[in-house]
């Protein structure tokens, strides 16, 4: 296996192959259980990170406003139509 700076196969052959990487980007593995920990105690609010609500209708207008950086907030779909 490979690391960050040495992968195993050439970045060169995937932009030349137009090969997909799939995988995860952010938190290390090794990290999830003390998360998960959190998690189940109950200490972390999402509700804190919601900036708003949308229906159904408005999703185009974020999802547009994201693309051009005019909406870094988080909104959630509030479950209307």
């Amino acid at each position: 296996m490979g690391d960050d700076e040495n992968p195993v196969i050439s970045m060169e052959h995937v932009l030349y192959k137009e090969l997909e990487i799939i995988g995860s980007y952010g938190m290390q593995a090794h990290r999830y259980p003390p998360l998960f920990r959190q998690i189940l105690s109950g200490k972390p609010d999402p509700q804190k990170l919601v900036t708003g609500t949308v229906n159904l209708r408005g999703v185009s207008d974020v999802l547009s406003d994201m693309s051009q950086n005019k909406n870094l907030e988080i909104s959630v779909w509030n479950g209307e139509i």
